[in-house]
């Protein structure tokens, strides 16, 4: 993938490249066949080979890939109900954001994550929801505060006490009030929230603060 002819590399190779060339659509074909026999090592391979695949597979991604392209097969891997390991995923997830903001593609995570939002709120069980949007959010992040959060985040896998709903309220409400969203985008928000909001849920005070906040 990285010793093609010289004229064919993309120079997403360097993400402080102000021009992103990407390969022709039969090369970007191809480049995707080998990334998803990465995607399926973390999968199927033991324990140990999965995490070794999960931290080269985000470089890859954003070298080889544009914005839609990354995106909509990470999220995609994440939420897949055959993902045995959903906590590297995340990480995953987290290192694509981070590079993709790295990039000045601040808008693509926000759309992305907008448009996948009812997504992530029909995991089952309510914990894997709410982890999962935790991750999301504090992935999609510009906020150091926030971000800093995510090694937390991702030890909670499962867990829905006092201080993952915590996790959850502060990343959803700074992705809400701090991260750009346009009027449309909020309502979208409030509104999958609103779907599945049960009395006692999470979503209830994220919703209440919400409103609060407009």
């Amino acid at each position: 993938m990285y010793t093609g002819k010289i004229g064919d590399r993309p120079s997403g190779i360097y993400p402080q490249s102000d021009v992103a060339e990407f390969p022709t659509e039969d090369r970007l074909l191809i480049a995707m066949e080998r990334v998803s026999v990465l995607f399926d090592r973390i999968r199927k391979g033991i324990p140990s080979e999965a995490r070794v695949v999960s931290r080269v597979l985000p470089l890859l991604l954003l070298d080889f890939f544009p914005p839609q392209e990354i995106m909509n097969k990470v999220i995609g891997e994440f939420l897949s109900s055959q993902q045995p390991h959903p906590e590297l995923m995340a990480e995953v997830l987290f290192k694509v954001f981070e590079g993709l903001h790295s990039q000045g593609q601040h808008s693509d995570v926000r759309d992305w994550v907008v448009l996948s939002l009812a997504s992530f709120v029909q995991r089952t069980p309510l914990a894997m929801a709410v982890w999962s949007l935790s991750t999301l959010f504090t992935s999609a992040s510009t906020s150091t505060w926030i971000r800093a959060l995510f090694p937390h985040v991702v030890g909670r896998m499962g867990k829905l006490e006092n201080i993952d709903v915590c996790f959850f309220s502060a990343s959803a409400l700074d992705f809400y009030e701090n991260q750009g969203l346009d009027s449309s985008q909020k309502g979208i928000l409030v509104s999958t929230f609103k779907s599945v909001a049960t009395a006692g849920s999470p979503y209830i005070g994220v919703l209440r603060r919400c409103e609060n906040s407009t």
